[in-house]
């Protein structure tokens, strides 16, 4: 009677190029694939093929020995077949030993069922054919193959590495391996790929139960879902790709982390609010090539402000772009954190807040970042470890550690946490261009001596911080800025003030006081920090003349608008009126101006002063 080998069994098409490539000569194959995708059938079928082309001993390991003897020497298929009989019939069999879980065959090969919890114990001859099968789950694995490899080097024998993920444990690393070893077959295969399990059938576990992590695992081969200590687990991330959001009105960040190492990369991330919008990479040069890029970065208006990790040759960068008066602050991640509750320094805190800005699930990551930029983004983020101190802190792997791990450096996803740091975000805020002005002027006006100084940074070109801005808050005659009582321009969105051009250098201020001054006027014009606020233009102190608004000794406005503009008398009059509507409301108002003035254009004018804006 003729009997075909394998006997039963016809590969379906995603699993040809694997017994293509055996066939072709290879000796070594690494499957990666999902559930239910015919693993181990595919491999016992393989392997009887094989034991008729080369007589030898062929072990089919598992990661338990009794693990063998329920899928493969007991099983049953969906179809009701036994699977030993039905892939390996009597007629091919010359005997079977049902205690070793061996079968001899008529050909003189052996093919037996082991476990790689006792391969140690195994008596008989070497193998020229090894399955390893489900190598992810089992710790016991690589010292089994560490016993195999050297005998299949010798007489030139084959091995299949064939699992589904199990996070990144030695599984991951072979994968690793072999994507980049020319010797070796590589596969991954997801539900996507195959096509082997329908999309009602996944979301049926779903509805079931299943969780998304197990799903993710175990149908889309997710490297990452069942690892329960990720600081960003896999459902964030796929979460943030799959969302729309919008910020363009609000303030950009960036953060860098230098290459510190040979193969380290340096890292640039920007942020706008909720969403990541660029990410860059490029290899080690010297600090004033890294500087020199950044500082471009910013004439380009690609950020408002940047965080540079300081630690070694941070530093030096660091000098180099804070000189070249680009907005910056120094991180170094080893210091203090603000909650030592719950972290242990800042880096653990900056990592941790990551997390929380994914878990919240208002962010995205910008579809525009190359493709190449984003993958490398992701793979900075995906695997980050951490765990928890003896007193209850959360604390992150090192990056010594991550970079042992992983076998590179997260160099992204530190530039990515710098965006995050306190002083960082703070500047930022104040810049924030879906902030009313005189609150973003309350902001910098509240920064502490570190996180503001107009020594150190001052308020840049580039518009500084009115240049940010499309516009002064614009409402209907009569409404007030509830922060500081200022009256607000009943200019038009988009409508440019007196006295400020974006093209200019923006607000300037006094190098001893801090205080604004007119970008029109020089300092001499009047006291530090008086300025109208909606105008631009300072006050003006005489020793005796009243003003010419307001009737007080000693203070004018400073001639803004021509007399050729001046008002019709019905916008003087609606002007007068609106005014009347603000006085009544003021005085409504505790510690807020009893004196409203009217001015030019109808433009409600109050003498703002840096003490106003403080409250």
């Amino acid at each position: 009677m003729r009997v075909k080998v394998p006997a039963n069994y016809e590969p379906r098409i995603y699993q040809r190029p694997f017994l293509e490539a055996m066939d072709s000569g290879v000796t070594r194959a690494n499957l990666v694939w999902h559930r239910r995708a015919g693993k181990t059938k595919t491999l016992m079928n393989f392997t009887i093929k094989k034991a008729h082309l080369r007589i030898g001993a062929y072990y089919h390991c598992f990661p338990e020995y009794g693990q063998g003897r329920k899928i493969i020497w007991d099983g049953i298929d969906k179809d009701g077949n036994r699977i030993l009989d039905y892939h390996i019939p009597e007629e091919i069999r010359a005997g079977t030993n049902k205690a070793e879980l061996k079968i001899e065959l008529k050909c003189g090969s052996i093919y037996q069922i082991i476990g790689a919890d006792s391969y140690d114990n195994l008596v008989g001859p070497n193998p020229v054919g090894l399955i390893l099968d489900e190598w992810a789950i089992s710790d016991s694995y690589p010292e089994a193959w560490d016993l195999f490899r050297p005998i299949l080097a010798e007489n030139g024998g084959w091995a299949v590495f064939v699992y589904t993920p199990r996070g990144r444990n030695h599984g991951w690393s072979q994968y690793q391996m072999a994507q980049k070893n020319d010797r070796w077959f590589s596969q991954l295969l997801t539900v996507d790929h195959t096509k082997a399990v329908s999309a009602v059938a996944i979301q049926q576990e779903r509805d079931d139960g299943m969780s998304e992590a197990m799903i993710q695992q175990e149908f889309y081969c997710s490297f990452l879902a069942s690892t329960e200590n990720i600081v960003i687990p896999f459902s964030f991330i796929q979460a943030a790709l799959d969302r729309e959001v919008d910020y363009h009105r609000s303030g950009k960040t960036a953060g860098y982390d230098p290459a510190r190492y040979g193969d380290d990369r340096n890292g640039f991330v920007i942020r706008q609010a909720g969403q990541i919008i660029h990410v860059e990479t490029w290899g080690g040069q010297d600090s004033v090539y890294c500087a020199g890029k950044i500082i471009d970065a910013y004439k380009m208006g690609l950020f408002d402000c940047v965080a540079i990790d300081t630690i070694g040759i941070g530093g030096p960068i660091y000098d180099f772009v804070k000189n070249a008066k680009v907005p910056c602050v120094s991180v170094d991640v080893t210091q203090e954190t603000t909650d030592d509750s719950r972290f242990k320094k800042l880096r653990d805190e900056l990592w941790w807040k990551a997390r929380e800005w994914f878990e919240d699930g208002a962010c995205s990551i910008s579809p525009g970042i190359p493709q190449k930029d984003r993958d490398a983004f992701l793979a900075d983020i995906q695997d980050i470890h951490y765990e928890y101190s003896g007193i209850g802190q959360i604390v992150i792997e090192t990056k010594k550690d991550m970079k042992e791990r992983l076998g590179f450096s997260p160099d992204t996803g530190d530039a990515f946490i710098n965006t995050f740091s306190p002083e960082n975000e703070m500047k930022v805020r104040t810049m924030d261009r879906s902030l009313p002005f005189s609150q973003a002027m309350c902001l910098f006006d509240n920064m502490g001596k570190e996180e503001y100084d107009p020594l150190t940074y001052g308020l840049f070109d580039r518009g500084s911080i009115l240049g940010s801005f499309p516009s002064f808050s614009a409402g209907p005659d009569g409404e007030i800025d509830p922060l500081t009582g200022a009256p607000l321009s009943p200019f038009s969105a988009g409508a440019t003030p007196p006295n400020f051009s974006p093209e200019g250098p923006g607000l300037e201020v006094e190098p001893l006081t801090g205080t604004l001054l007119s970008p029109n006027f020089p300092a001499e014009a009047g006291p530090p920090g008086e300025i109208n606020l909606l105008t631009g233009a300072p006050l003006i102190t005489t020793p005796s003349v009243p003003s010419i608004l307001t009737g007080v000794p000693g203070e004018v406005d400073a001639p803004t608008i021509s007399p050729k503009k001046l008002p019709t008398p019905e916008k003087a009059a609606i002007a007068e009126a609106a005014s009347a509507e603000v006085e009544q409301k003021k005085r409504r108002r505790r510690g807020f101006p009893q004196t409203i003035l009217t001015g030019p254009q109808g433009l409600l004018n109050a003498p703002v002063t840096r003490k106003t804006l403080l409250g």
